[in-house]
């Protein structure tokens, strides 16, 4: 991006010989910075082909603005030819970042559908838990649906191999 090679040709009022051109370096830091908006980039890789792409459409606006001040002549073949390969250049770099757009947009699909370990593990617990507390509370009823003198006799059974236990763990009851 230097001056000497500006699309303006020193027509500018900028103009430092062998400087930075900071027309150029504002269209550059403005297409960066929008691919990566339109694209979401946020990789390096990514980042580095953005400003290929930058440079490449600074270079076909040099040629085309100089192509236009020289005017047709016998070197215009030339330039054409030149600027079709920039043009083909930039296609293919473009094709590449949609290319890798793609296949962020896929990876980001299927970590959605990727899930945690952990979350599986506490499912199962939870829902393990919960058959076990249905089966408890099942077993209850069965035990319930008994003569008076049953349901009697099990209740007991309950409390005292629950006074039981407080007894052996001495725990004061009273």
């Amino acid at each position: 991006m230097l001056c000497d090679r500006c699309a303006f040709n020193g027509d500018c009022e900028h103009f430092q010989p062998r400087g930075q051109c900071a027309l150029e370096k504002k269209i550059f830091d403005s297409i960066v910075s929008r691919l990566i908006e339109e694209f979401g980039l946020d990789m390096l890789a990514d980042k580095i082909l953005v400003e290929r792409i930058a440079m490449y459409i600074i270079r076909i606006a040099r040629a085309e603005a100089y192509e236009a001040a020289v005017g047709v002549g016998e070197k215009s073949p030339i330039w054409g030819n030149y600027i079709s390969r920039l043009d083909n250049m930039l296609r293919a770099f473009l094709n590449d970042l949609a290319a890798t757009r793609l296949q962020r947009k896929k990876l980001e699909k299927e970590e959605a559908f990727l899930v945690s370990v952990d979350e599986v593990i506490n499912k199962f617990l939870k829902s393990e838990a919960w058959q076990k507390k249905q089966k408890r509370r099942a077993m209850a009823k069965i035990e319930m649906k008994g003569t008076g003198a049953q349901r009697l006799l099990t209740g007991w059974k309950r409390e005292y191999n629950r006074l039981m236990r407080a007894i052996r763990e001495g725990k004061s009851f009273g």
